[in-house]
């Protein structure tokens, strides 16, 4: 998926369910991801935030039984990991 430059947060359960997702990379204009954006994503297997992203709310990757990493920017402020399977690798960067 490619999300647009302009895109500053990605909405409560905007991709909830969207197994087609296999990994995605959020964009350096995002800021926040709101709770549950990324729920049930059944295929999505690797995300990596960007380092501009400042808040990731509760259960954004709940259920994503595929998912095995995140790397997620040291900078960020709030990264709730509430709902992520204790499998997934945290990779901070």
């Amino acid at each position: 998926i490619l999300f647009p430059p302009s895109l500053t947060y990605i909405c409560q359960m905007s991709f909830e369910e969207c197994n087609a997702l296999k990994q995605i990379q959020i964009p350096d204009s995002v800021r926040l991801i709101e709770s549950n954006a990324f729920c049930n994503c059944n295929s999505l297997a690797y995300v990596k935030i960007a380092s501009q992203l400042t808040e990731v709310q509760r259960n954004v990757f709940y259920a994503c039984s595929s998912l095995t990493q995140i790397d997620v920017p040291s900078s960020i402020s709030k990264f709730d990991t509430t709902g992520i399977n204790s499998n997934v690798k945290i990779i901070k960067f």
